[in-house]
Parts: C-alpha cells; sequence; structure tokens
C-alpha cells in the first residue's frame, strides 16, 4: 500500500519532519518524515504487505497513521483482490483527546466567552463555578430586536435590581459571555449524548458544541452551504479567530470543532444544526 496526502495535527498542517508511523492492527510496517510542499506539508509512506512482514498489510486489516507518534483520523482498511493500494492525497489528522471528567474554561479577567455546563437553573445560582465576584453575564439572542433589527443581548447583572435583567436563567450548554476575574471555572462534564440538535437562525450564533472533534466542514455538515463564517474567542489571549469555508487551510485559524467548545457562526439562512 502506498499512502500519500497532508498530515495534520487538528485539522492543522505540522512542521516538515513530523513522524509518520504507519501500523497496521497494532505493528509498525512504515515510517516516513513529513516533507516541506510550500506552505503546507506533505507525507509519502510505503506500508508493508504481510509476505514482507509478518503482521503487516492483508486485506481486510485495519491501517492506522500516526502523526508525531498520535493516532490520526481516519484509518483505512486494506483492500481485496484488484483493488488499488495507492491511496493519494489521503489527509489524516492526529486530534487532541476529549474532556476528561473535569471541564476547565479559562477566564481572563475581563469578558469571557463560555459554555454553561453545570445543569440548568436560574441566575445567578445556575453559574456556582463561577469565581466570584463576577458582575454580569450577557447572552446572545439572534432573534431579540434592537433598532427593529434582530440579534441583541439579553443580561443578567449580579447584584442589581431585577428589572434591570432580561436574563432569569441558564440552561445548559447555552454559550455567554462573562465579567469576571482571571480563574480557571472547572465544571464536572456533562458527557452530552451524540445528536444533540439546535435551531440556528439568520445572523450570528453563538453555540456550545457537543459532537465529537471533527474538521470543521464535517461538524457542521448539517448546515452546509447556510454559513459563511465560523469565530472563537481564544479567552486566554482575548483574540478571535476565524475559519472561512473554501478558504486555503493554512489561511484559517482553526481546523476543527471540538467537544464542549464554544463557537459563533454567521448563517445565511435559518437551519439546524446536528452534531454527532
Amino acid at each position: 500500500m502506498l499512502l500519500s496526502g497532508a498530515p495534520l495535527r487538528d485539522w492543522r498542517d505540522v512542521a516538515p519532519g513530523t513522524q509518520i508511523d504507519v501500523t497496521v492492527e497494532g505493528k509498525v510496517c512504515g515510517t516516513a518524515a513529513a516533507d516541506a510542499f510550500g506552505r503546507l506539508a506533505r507525507y509519502s509512506v510505503r506500508v508493508k504487505t504481510d509476505a514482507e512482514l509478518p503482521g503487516c498489510g492483508l486485506p481486510g486489516r485495519t491501517v492506522q497513521v500516526f502523526v508525531g507518534g498520535a493516532p490520526a483520523v481516519p484509518t483505512f482498511t486494506w483492500g481485496g483482490l484488484n483493488e488499488d493500494l495507492g491511496l493519494v492525497n489521503r489527509d489524516v489528522s492526529a486530534v487532541s483527546p476529549p474532556p476528561g471528567a473535569v471541564v476547565v474554561q479559562t477566564l481572563n479577567g475581563s469578558w469571557s466567552n463560555i459554555a454553561q455546563l453545570e445543569a440548568t437553573g436560574p441566575l445567578p445560582a445556575a453559574a456556582s463555578s463561577l469565581p466570584t465576584p463576577w458582575n454580569a453575564i450577557f447572552k446572545w439572542d439572534p432573534l431579540k430586536k434592537l433598532l427593529d433589527k434582530p440579534g441583541a443581548y439579553l443580561r443578567f447583572l449580579r447584584g442589581a435590581p431585577a428589572y434591570t435583567s432580561d436574563l432569569p436563567t441558564l440552561a445548559q450548554y447555552d454559550a455567554y459571555w462573562v465579567d469576571a476575574p482571571a480563574q480557571n471555572s472547572a465544571s464536572l462534564n456533562p458527557f452530552p449524548q451524540l445528536g444533540r440538535t439546535i435551531e440556528l437562525h439568520t445572523g450570528w450564533n453563538n453555540f456550545t458544541y457537543t459532537g465529537n472533534a471533527r474538521a470543521v466542514a464535517d461538524a457542521l455538515s448539517s448546515i452546509s452551504g447556510k454559513y459563511a463564517q465560523v469565530l472563537q474567542f481564544d479567552n486566554a489571549t482575548s483574540t478571535w479567530l476565524s475559519y472561512l469555508p473554501g478558504q486555503p487551510r493554512y489561511l484559517n485559524d482553526f481546523g476543527g470543532l471540538f467537544t464542549l467548545k464554544v463557537y459563533w457562526v454567521l448563517m445565511t439562512a435559518d437551519a439546524t444544526l446536528t452534531m454527532n
């Protein structure tokens, strides 16, 4: 088998020279180093057959690529009689592991964009995982009107009279902004079920992604053709990261969506997002 393509880490290009190993059901059957290809990196590995090295390629066996020592997706199946074993332009990506039993979210001492991982409940009790003294919570509502145009914030002001707030509760998996001290917020992982759906509306939407880590296009396949941009706010650096569909990979700031991370998506039409 000959495998070639782009070696990635979290759907971003790795540095030339990164070690590429290929195993067949656990046995190393091919190695190479990533080569420079303009701004990108490429790999090309010849994978041995079982006749060359017992335990390697035979029809039906699973072929796994490792990028820099980390297992990559997708895996491949060794083809049977008369099937082509020249698999070219097969991009593979190592993927950061999902969060464990405790999910830590970074707060920067000013406005941070985070997910509500506690149970649904009234404010301020629903925000019990936040460090105190936090001052305010703002949640984007794409349907709330401001000056007769849709898209405005619902708000909860801590310590202020009730009439100043129009956000009485937070629902689990809501995405919101909080003005809080520069500390980490730790929550028990709610381990969301796959297949969760949310309604997205024309314009900007702020949401918590609860599917498995996937390339952006795969993660948003259920709304393909209905979004124009995806953003992520990096709380640690207080900077925006951008992904534009159809743009060369090296021009995007990120290439995948990750479990229990918060994103913004600019919708060109109403649609239902299914997160698998």
